[in-house]
């Protein structure tokens, strides 16, 4: 007997679109598909999102490299404070200290025109995202197209001209065009 198993979608909080579930992005509940995620962050970012909530920090401290323990104005039980595990906080640019001038915050990328270093068009920044092995340029091409994915490192992003609204991008070999494998019957012995 042969069964079919339906796929079981779910709603985009954004836009209503139908998506499988492994392809949705969780914000504090809102499940937002991959085309919705950007906007979506913003929004979050502003304030003006679904399910948006404002908190005061009544103290911060470093813990890691990219770790905080913050005290938040009116959480003062561990169970109210266990409630918010998992909640992403976002401040506003304008609360932010401005950056040094050898630094700037990632969303700054975000919408630079992406070019190789021979000047050739690449696409646009649409994003920067960590997912545990370095940090990841997104690159939206310019005729559409897959995202390009680039490990960002000072090697492979090799200028960043804020002023020009442009990023200098050297692709690694591997994203630019491998060389072909080795053929296996050369290597045999007769």
């Amino acid at each position: 007997m042969d069964a079919t198993v339906q796929p079981q979608y779910r709603f985009c909080a954004e836009c209503g679109r139908p998506t499988l579930p492994d392809e949705l992005a969780s914000f504090g509940g809102h499940m937002v598909c991959p085309e919705c995620k950007n906007t979506y962050v913003q929004k979050l970012r502003e304030g003006v999102a679904p399910g948006a909530r404002a908190f005061r920090f009544e103290s911060v401290r470093p813990l890691r490299d990219d770790m905080l323990v913050v005290r938040v104005a009116g959480v003062t039980t561990r169970n109210a404070a266990e409630a918010l595990t998992g909640v992403q906080i976002f401040a506003r640019r304008d609360q932010l200290p401005p950056p040094a001038a050898d630094e700037f915050y990632y969303d700054d990328l975000v919408g630079l025109t992406a070019v190789t270093t021979d000047g050739a068009p690449l696409g646009r920044v649409v994003g920067l995202s960590n997912y545990g092995a370095g940090d990841i340029l997104e690159i939206a091409p310019d005729g559409g197209g897959e995202t390009l994915l680039l490990p960002f490192s000072k090697t492979v992003a090799t200028e960043i001209d804020f002023a020009g609204g442009r990023i200098v991008v050297a692709p690694p070999r591997e994203i630019d065009g491998e060389a072909p494998p080795p053929d296996p019957q050369k290597n045999l012995r007769t």
